[in-house]
């Protein structure tokens, strides 16, 4: 009988799992039955999530200013008008 390896997760199925625990609509026991888990292994990505949630945020913030920046850039008809808008922005 030879060692079983450790099952390796991605971080969207993580995701999915912790979206699902965080709406309530099931408890942590059926979500880890259903998804073939261990309860503390859900409530242990639960709680790495909260704790790094104002980092998501902050990233998330960051992509949606430079999609702005980039969409004015391209919107704006010469590089001094780019400047300027962007210096009173």
């Amino acid at each position: 009988m030879g060692k079983q390896s450790r099952r390796k997760f991605s971080a969207d199925f993580k995701a999915k799992v912790v979206i699902e625990a965080l709406k309530e609509r099931n408890t942590i026991e059926e979500l880890a039955k259903k998804h073939e888990l261990h309860p503390n292994q859900i409530t242990t990505w639960k709680k790495e999530f909260l704790s790094n949630a104002h980092r998501y945020l902050r990233m998330a913030r960051a992509g949606w200013l430079r999609m702005i920046m980039k969409r004015r850039r391209k919107s704006c008809s010469s590089k001094s008008e780019y400047s300027m808008w962007r210096s009173t922005g």
